[in-house]
């Protein structure tokens, strides 16, 4: 196969090439190269593209082949805009894959191209920093990394045997998930000279020094209006000159994010010069703290709308609520950077105390969700303060979540409304937050209404976001209280403000196995498996509980037999041992007390009265067939009442419910009689 022209030219310009297949290598001839470590390739539209694997720039290899960059397109090439293309950048991932292309046009512009040749980053799974294998090797080596605005700036900086990054699009485009590839790094950020590049500075800078181990913002003297180093280096600039500039300019990160280890053996590695680094506890002119970048702007964000570093949420909802599942499927997102609500989170070690439900639930949680087994970290004791802070230390967690507040306390404090005792409790785990920059998420329960947290308002002042999870209404009341909604159609309201002007209202939906934005309701498929979970029931009753037709429940209730989800019992329907498995464990209701040997014995049941909501309290509703007249215990006199009963059928125990009316002294079963 003839090669195109500009890959021909290339190779003409080039020493010991060598084929084969479809690959080409050749000497690189920027450097000293006995191995043939340049990669030639031919592009889908004709352009020549290579890769030095030793770490040359392409800039410097095609100026060491005595070509010029436009030698690798081909005159023809264009984006369809009539703009001809001068220069690609290319986006790699930690293991040098081809992600996708920053492709700089004359006239000047720039657009973005995946690796299959498509003008879109659509189908393109994650966005990185420029030349990335590089930036983590020089991190581990403990070199200082340059951040710059553009990739031309910063081929330059490795021009100089520097290591440097940016990031696709320019100014105000930094991601959150940049910032981990920067955890315990040397960084310095050259600020293009203007207000974009500046705040651009600021906002990374910002985002950077909770995790890095030394932050600088160091502005070049000399440049022009819009300049960059690049126009500072054509000036005249040094690398010596820049490490100079570093070395004076003082640290933004304060003592406890600085080591005071040697400097590093990296020659333009920066000093340990701390005048300039704020410190807790000591009083500043105002004019002096308008120099920290970090106290300028919103604390970085661990869990967008969530948790912040350093700050304390406080996370609310009625007991089955989903919270708990909610904030599972966030930390395991978390641990491996992936979505979560529609955002893209950077992957971050998290530290969980299960301490209000069996450990095998969280675990469970975590497993569904598929959670990084190496940096989720789950606790099953109440830790005190200083414990915390020991455990934040030792597993190098980012995040901490406290399931449940109640239990945190429990035995510690006698009253939750009391505000003598709340403060003095909490302040200790606020300090903890602060110093160590961890986000800590206290989950705890609602009140009755679902409307907010219960107990004393200084809980609320306390913490710096509050939360709350919760189920909207039916209309024409959408914000009825959690009992008054009889079925869960897996809709959720996450609702609450904080400092900073920090304020969430998300509809959310739980469609059985995690959560997604939107109020869509549940599939119906869902809500049968769902609703089953509690008590089993007729088509019939699914039907009407659901408020659809009765045909499209027995429709989705075939295919759920078919599937061995389900098991039907005459018109009793209720989930076999797998379909049981396959409920989200939330979603459970455990029969308590059942014996095979011995059914009349009581079991715990579910009561509900229209007019007083769902009794969740496990009240026994006795053994008594209720059609033959016999009156559950403790369901009062309210007509419409449901309540549950247990009957043997083929052998094994079978939950029904049942739904009564008083008629004098009677009690009727209404499917019964229909």
């Amino acid at each position: 196969m003839n090669a195109s022209a500009p890959v021909t030219k290339l190779l003409a310009s080039l020493k010991g090439v060598k084929r084969t297949g479809d690959s080409i290598v050749a000497k690189c001839p920027a450097h000293d190269d006995g191995t043939a470590s340049l990669s030639i390739a031919e592009g889908r539209d004709g352009r020549a593209i290579l890769k030095c694997h030793a770490g040359c720039t392409t800039e410097a290899v095609v100026a060491a082949a005595g070509l010029e960059l436009r030698d690798l397109f081909d005159a023809s090439t264009s984006n369809g805009t009539g703009k001809q293309i001068v220069a690609e950048y290319r986006y790699e991932d930690e293991n040098s894959h081809h992600l996708y292309d920053v492709v700089k046009f004359s006239p000047k512009d720039f657009r973005q191209r995946a690796a299959s040749g498509a003008w879109s980053l659509k189908d393109v799974p994650r966005k990185v920093p420029y030349r990335l294998p590089a930036l983590i090797e020089g991190v581990k080596a403990d070199r200082t990394v340059f951040i710059v605005e553009g990739e031309k700036d910063c081929d330059r900086l490795v021009e100089l045997g520097l290591v440097a990054t940016t990031n696709s699009g320019g100014a105000g485009k930094w991601r959150p998930e940049y910032s981990e590839h920067f955890r315990g790094a040397r960084v310095v950020i050259l600020p293009d000279n203007d207000t974009p590049g500046r705040d651009h500075a600021r906002d990374v800078a910002a985002k950077l020094v909770p995790i890095a181990k030394d932050v600088r913002v160091v502005e070049l003297p000399g440049i022009p209006d819009k300049g960059d180093v690049s126009d500072w280096l054509g000036n005249g600039g040094t690398a010596a000159e820049l490490k100079t500039l570093v070395r004076s300019t003082p640290t933004l990160n304060s003592p406890s994010f600085t080591t005071d280890s040697e400097e590093s053996d990296d020659d333009e590695a920066l000093g340990q010069d701390q005048k300039g680094a704020y410190q807790r506890g000591r009083p500043y002119k105002l004019a002096e703290l308008y120099q920290f970048p970090e106290l300028l702007t919103p604390p970085p964000a661990i869990i967008p709308g969530i948790a912040y570093a350093g700050r304390v949420t406080l996370k609310s909802g009625r007991e089955k609520s989903g919270k708990s599942t909610l904030m599972g499927q966030a930390i395991a997102a978390l641990s491996r950077g992936g979505r979560f609500l529609d955002e893209v989170l950077s992957p971050l070690p998290s530290l969980w105390y299960a301490i209000d439900e069996p450990l095998g639930d969280s675990v469970q949680r975590f497993r569904q969700f598929d959670a990084n087994p190496e940096t989720t970290h789950v606790f099953d004791q109440c830790p005190t303060a200083d414990e915390m802070r020991a455990e934040i230390e030792s597993t190098g967690a980012k995040i901490v979540v406290v399931d449940t507040l109640t239990e945190l306390w429990r035995g510690k404090i006698k009253s939750e409304n009391d505000a003598s005792e709340i403060g003095p409790f909490l302040r200790p785990f606020v300090e903890v937050a602060r110093e160590t920059g961890v986000a800590l998420v206290l989950l705890y329960h609602a009140t009755k209404s679902g409307g907010g947290y219960r107990g004393s308002a200084d809980i609320g002042a306390t913490v710096d976001l509050i939360l709350n999870l919760r189920q909207p209404g039916t209309a024409p009341n959408p914000d009825a209280a959690w009992d008054d909604v009889r079925v869960d159609d897996g809709r959720r309201v996450l609702e609450g403000k904080g400092r900073g002007g920090i304020s969430v209202n998300t509809r959310l939906t739980f469609d059985g196995t995690g959560y997604s934005v939107g109020d869509a309701p549940m599939p119906l498929r869902s809500r049968i498996l769902s609703e089953l979970a509690i008590d089993p029931a007729s088509g019939s009753a699914l039907a009407e509980r659901f408020g659809t037709r009765k045909q499209a429940v027995l429709a989705e209730v075939r295919d759920l037999k078919q599937e061995g989800l389900v098991e039907a019992h005459g018109r009793i329907i209720q989930l076999s041992q797998r379909g049981l498995a396959s409920v989200p464990t939330h979603d459970r209701e455990t029969l308590s007390g059942t014996d095979r040997n011995s059914p009349t014995q009581p079991i715990e049941t579910e009561l509900f009265a229209p007019e007083l909501g769902r009794n969740r309290s496990g009240t026994d509703s006795g053994t008594g067939d209720s059609a033959n007249g016999s009156r559950p215990n403790d369901i009062g006199t309210n007509a419409g009442t449901v309540t549950t009963r247990t009957i043997e059928v083929d052998g094994r125990i079978v939950t029904q419910r049942l739904r009564l009316t008083q008629h004098g002294d009677e009690w009727r079963d209404e499917e019964a009689a229909a």
